[in-house]
């Protein structure tokens, strides 16, 4: 994700909560926090946290949120990947492993 597109979802953020201020600062910081997921994942994990909180989500809310959404995707398709991109084999016994 880019920067610019972090600030897109911090403005829509402040947008639906008046007292939620975007700041330089707070761009840089959340940035930092969750430029390795996709936007479209953020976005999607942003909307789901508007839908059923009333109060502002904080990075882990979009990046735990974002890591669902693509676990469900990686099922759909047929493998798995944690929300970095890592590959994730779930072995007979249950245990997952990272595959190289």
């Amino acid at each position: 994700m880019t920067k610019v597109e972090t600030t897109k979802l911090l403005g829509i953020i402040g947008a639906m909560y008046q007292s939620y201020q975007v700041t330089d600062e707070k761009i840089n910081i959340w940035h930092l926090l969750i430029k390795d997921i996709s936007f479209t994942h953020a976005q999607q994990a942003l909307v789901d946290c508007l839908k059923t909180s009333k109060f502002p989500p904080v990075a882990a809310d979009i990046i735990e949120r974002a890591g669902v959404i693509r676990l469900i995707e990686s099922r759909m398709e047929g493998s798995l990947h944690d929300c970095t991109g890592n590959s994730i084999v779930i072995k007979e016994d249950g245990r997952s492993i990272y595959k190289d």
